[in-house]
């Protein structure tokens, strides 16, 4: 079975970080270089549910908040006002 939660600590060790925007942290699993996106709580700091991103990190997809096409590795949120609405 696989492992669902990681202190600080153990994500260091399991997975790179390439960003975060909080509840959620974008990652590479260093063991097969699947990247992915997992949450995070803050007190007390833990990560949680790793899912990895299929998709190649070229193809378009669309932003989870405003649907607009973003590309590249920035998969959770776009760059657009939609981050800073709320």
């Amino acid at each position: 079975m696989e492992k669902t939660e990681w202190t600080t600590k153990e994500l260091q060790e399991e997975f790179e970080v390439i960003s975060f925007l909080a509840p959620f942290v974008q990652v590479v699993r260093k063991r097969d270089r699947a990247q992915g996106w997992m949450e995070f709580a803050h007190m007390p700091r833990k990560y949680f549910g790793f899912v990895p991103d299929n998709r190649r990190p070229e193809q378009p997809h669309s932003c989870v908040v405003c649907g607009k096409l973003t590309a590249g590795y920035d998969f959770i949120y776009c760059s657009h006002e939609c981050q800073r609405e709320g």
